[in-house]
């Protein structure tokens, strides 16, 4: 029957029954529509729609849609027949659809159908169907949004139906409401792979390498937190270490874009500042990105060393040529986007929690912004920070991601055209506190997992995108414009913006000559830490729902020290501190035992001076020998060895509230000093400030010299829990000679806590004028110490 042309014949007849009676000619009229649909039905929807298109019953067809008849098989043909399409639009059926409003689920199907031809993508934009889809987006059940998100990506193909959507906030709005709803529901879960190396990569048994002439396993068998100096000196001939380029090339801005990706809304090619072998450029500057992207779970191993064993080899063949290989960005864009393998034990033990998948909404309006963003009248638009802060939130905590939203993000970040708008609306401390400060929850000192590691990567390639323009001409005087501003926390936002931006060391020394931004910064926060309500003082922000102003502060303070800096000065060999302390003592021999049995014995005199001192606290009491207390203890030494009273004396009370520390500290303390063994001596890591404490009110050098050297594992105690603790230690002891507390405690300061850890920190020290001032002190010897390139006040950076 439909290779008889079967659909003109019931088309016509279809016409017909409007000139018939009623009642007849509405029961031939559900006759036919019957037959259609199941013509429809045995999968001839196609056929059908093309054959009724050529008949005179479009109109009538049309008239049952609006009514409610067969709207399911009538949609179903539009949706199949381009020519039926066609035939519906020339009796107006957008505009009817509009004006009458026929049942909701019904209506915004049909309307999709006309958004895959270019002609019925116009006419939903003039007829304002595409305000319905829009509203549908936001009113509709998951279902028919998913529908109308899938339809709206037609509009991709539409430069005009681009520009309604982007100038249309409403859809922007409902856009990042779903992304924001997604992730309140869906957030990925940090973890650890178990096993961070591998023997051998699965591509030696087809080429037949050794492991020794293979990248990808000299990558894998780095540490996992090596700097990038480390992979270089692993992977590299040690004989081009002696080049003094090495020195020079210890600071690596991110690569820029490679050629042929440049338009005027990209950023400039970075200057390279001395020239290098581009194979020892490819191990030094991809080193740390190759080694973590090894380690990600989403990567397939196979697929990893074919194509890094393919890149090392291109590298190597075309070092002679100026070419760049692939963007960073790119790579950590790969290594995000793949999601991780089912396979993989990670994946089970997470998958009961959350789901690990995006919606297929979410995804599709990624792809509408990822189109929008190519345009630059559309990125007017979206330079908010709604959208960016948006953006930057999916990116850092989507469970698994696809690659839209960080080349979005990448676009916006590359439009030189909005610099000052994109540095008023504070983009670099967006992504330095939604992707590099965010706290990794795998639990682990210092370390971080994979995805946390490439998300980190990926932030510090954006700022230095977005550096390339604020560290030029244009850039600088937008800042000094900044600068200008009557309003202290704008110039405040200009000095952090100074931090995180300005890299260029001429550069740098201009702005420390001219606007002084880290002093500015330190006496911001002196004055911020003084005030009696200060309190109110750490509220301030610079934009909705963003970080603190004291936060900000120190955070852009951080990036005036080297990252390895800040990670070894938190990380030591050393594990168990009851461990280190006790390797070097008898294994069991306890002096003050044996002290309590002879000064039993012993015959008291008159006037000879004791031998034994007793330590009391209410019904405990200790007996240490006195040489052993002169001998460990400088204090002691000169309260016994001079014309004090207490010369004479033999017992001395306890009081725990005076001395901040309990007896059974005190009596660990006094077995230490007495130089028992090992089974006397168990210290927890709770105790450790308040050990601090003891040895340095009675000057215990030995204790103090022991839990503050180089390589102690205090270093490895301090984190955001314990740091207040530490901070008061910091702040009262002075032993601490090799610098390992107090770089510590502000490495862990600057860059290791939460906004809520920092500000129970500084609580020790507000509204008390000396602590602050104490604080200030060694936070500025700390930043003079270890900032290098960068100097933080403008004679020294003059006199270098």
């Amino acid at each position: 029957m439909l290779l008889s042309n079967v659909g003109l014949y019931l088309g016509n007849l279809l016409y017909r029954t409007k000139e018939m009676a009623e009642t007849f000619g509405r029961e031939i009229q559900q006759t036919i529509l019957q037959l259609i649909c199941r013509f429809v039905r045995y999968k001839g929807t196609k056929r059908i729609g093309r054959q009724l298109a050529g008949s005179n019953g479009v109109g009538v067809l049309l008239d049952c849609f609006l009514k409610g008849q067969c709207e399911s098989y009538i949609v179903e043909m539009c949706n199949a027949s381009f020519e039926l399409r066609e035939q519906f639009e020339t009796p107006g059926c957008i505009t009817k659809i509009v004006e009458t409003h026929p049942r909701p689920e019904y209506m915004l199907k049909m309307l999709l159908c006309f958004a895959q031809d270019a002609w019925g993508r116009a006419a939903l934009r003039g007829h304002g169907a595409l305000d319905i889809l829009i509203d549908g987006l936001e009113k509709a059940d998951s279902v028919h949004q998913i529908l109308i998100v899938n339809t709206l990506r037609y509009f991709v193909h539409d430069g005009s139906g681009l520009s309604y959507l982007t100038f249309s906030t409403k859809f922007l709005d409902i856009v990042v409401d779903h992304i924001n709803l997604y992730l309140n529901k869906n957030r990925r879960i940090c973890s650890m792979m178990l096993n961070r190396a591998v023997n051998e990569c699965s591509i030696h048994s087809k080429i037949g390498h050794r492991k020794t002439e293979c990248l990808c396993c000299k990558m894998m068998l780095m540490p996992f937190h090596s700097t990038n100096f480390d992979v270089l000196n692993h992977a590299v001939d040690s004989d081009a270490f002696s080049s003094g380029k090495l020195v020079e090339f210890s600071w690596s801005p991110s690569q820029s874009p490679p050629p042929g990706m440049r338009s005027p809304q990209m950023s400039p090619k970075r200057v390279p500042l001395f020239e290098f072998p581009l194979f020892i450029l490819f191990y030094y500057v991809w080193g740390p990105a190759i080694k973590r992207s090894i380690f990600l779970k989403e990567r397939n191993e196979e697929g990893i060393a074919a194509s890094l064993m393919m890149t090392g080899n291109k590298l190597a063949l075309h070092s002679g040529s100026c070419s760049s290989p692939t963007s960073l960005m790119d790579e950590y864009i790969e290594c995000m986007e793949r999601p991780t393998s089912t396979n993989h034990i990670s994946y089970l033990s997470r998958a009961s929690h959350t789901p690990h998948r995006n919606t297929e909404l979410v995804v599709g309006e990624l792809y509408i912004l990822a189109w929008l963003s190519h345009s630059e009248s559309n990125m007017r638009r979206m330079i908010t920070s709604k959208i960016v802060s948006t953006l930057l939130q999916y990116i850092s905590e989507a469970p698994s991601m696809v690659s839209k939203a960080p080349r979005t993000i990448r676009r916006i970040f590359r439009h030189r055209l909005a610099v000052e708008n994109l540095s008023r609306l504070e983009l670099h401390t967006l992504v330095v506190h939604i992707l590099l400060t965010r706290k990794c929850e795998v639990g682990k000192r210092i370390s971080q997992c994979s995805e946390c590691a490439i998300r980190s990567d990926f932030g510090n390639a954006l700022l230095e995108e977005f550096s390339s323009h604020i560290d030029a001409p244009f850039g600088l005087e937008v800042l000094k414009n900044i600068y200008k501003s009557s309003d202290e926390i704008e110039q405040m936002k200009a000095c952090i913006a100074t931090l995180h931006l300005v890299r260029r060391v001429d550069n740098w020394k201009r702005m420390l000559a001219t606007h002084n931004p880290v002093e500015r910064l330190l006496a911001k926060l002196r004055e911020m830490l003084v005030d009696s309500s200060y309190e109110e003082n750490w509220r301030i922000i610079t934009y909705s729902e963003g970080p603190t102003l004291v936060r900000q502060i120190l955070v852009a303070l951080s990036f005036l020290v080297p990252s390895d800096v800040l990670s070894t000065s938190l990380h030591a060999i050393w594990g168990d501190i009851s461990v280190y302390i006790s390797r070097d003592m008898p294994l069991n021999k306890c002096i003050v035992k044996e002290a309590i049995l002879l000064s039993g014995k012993a015959v008291p005199t008159t006037y000879s001076l004791p031998e034994f001192i007793k330590f009391k606290c209410g019904k405990i009491t200790e007996v240490v020998p006195k040489k052993c207390l002169c001998e460990g203890s400088e204090y002691f030494r000169g309260m016994f060895g001079s014309g004090f009273s207490e010369q004479f004396r033999d017992t001395f009370e306890f009081d725990e509230e005076e001395e901040q520390c309990s007896f059974r500290l005190f009596s660990i303390f006094l077995h230490y000093l007495s130089g028992c063994g090992k089974s006397c001596v168990k210290i927890t890591e709770n105790d450790i400030p308040a050990l601090l404490k003891l040895s340095d009110r009675y000057l215990c050098t030995g204790i103090s010299s022991k839990l503050l050297a180089y390589e102690s594992p205090l270093r490895n105690l301090i984190s955001g829990e314990t740091l207040p603790n530490y901070l008061e230690v910091m702040l009262s002891t002075g032993s601490d000679t090799c610098h390992v507390l107090r770089d510590a405690c502000i490495s862990c300061l600057l860059s290791d806590c939460t906004e809520e850890q920092m500000f129970t920190t500084l609580k020790v020290v507000a509204g008390n004028p000396v602590a602050v001032d104490a604080l200030m002190e060694i936070l500025q010897t700390f930043l003079l110490a270890y900032c290098r390139r960068r100097k933080i006040k403008y004679e020294e950076a003059k006199a270098t």
